[in-house]
């Protein structure tokens, strides 16, 4: 017999209780440790939860809220083509002819006709109607007149503006200014041609 086995038999009563004690006690801390390792699962599942429940609330917020873009985009643009836009080429003419020079008349300005001319616009229902219109007058009533186009409420273009000092009987303080302007207007769907 060995001295091992020997040692177990004579002090087994000693031995057996020790050795059950310290079974029992890594069985315990095992089992404690489980069962924290699964609280902290959970935990870690819940926050989880929530930052998935957080995530579909903003993507929620962020899908209404484009709807309510796209919403207001399309009332936008059904205002634009329906109060805004002129509807035909009269309509178009008489803005861009007649509205800019009693703007010009109310600006201070001498108001030369203008020359206008319009095009279709390519795989579009609108047409646009450009032309060239010249005004006299003092520096400030020109800005005057340019920032009154700019911020009316008709739709119209100033796509140039060339200033030049007009002929020597005119004055000193004279100026002339040449704008290409443009706008739209909706050609007749029915027709497929301007209407005039």
């Amino acid at each position: 017999m060995s001295l091992a086995q020997r040692i177990f038999i004579e002090r087994r009563r000693v031995i057996v209780p020790v050795l059950l004690f310290l079974f029992l006690n890594v069985l315990g801390l095992g089992a404690v440790l489980w069962l924290q390792r699964g609280e902290a699962g959970a935990e870690i599942a819940r926050l989880q939860v929530d930052s998935d429940l957080a995530d579909a609330k903003r993507q929620a917020m962020l899908a209404k809220d484009q709807r309510t873009r796209k919403d207001r985009a399309e009332t936008d643009l059904r205002k634009f083509y329906g109060e805004i836009l002129p509807k035909d080429f009269a309509g178009a003419q008489n803005m861009a002819n007649f509205w800019l020079g009693k703007t010009a008349v109310e600006s201070n300005l001498r108001y030369r006709g203008g020359v206008f001319d319009s095009e279709e616009v390519r795989d579009s229902r609108l047409t646009k109607l450009t032309g060239k219109v010249t005004l006299v007058g003092e520096y400030a009533d020109i800005r005057r007149f340019l920032y009154e186009v700019e911020t009316a409420e008709e739709f119209l273009i100033i796509e140039k503006v060339e200033l030049s000092q007009p002929n020597a009987t005119q004055g000193g303080g004279q100026l002339e200014v040449a704008l290409s302007v443009a706008t739209y207007f909706l050609t007749d769907a029915k027709a497929g041609t301007v209407a005039r």
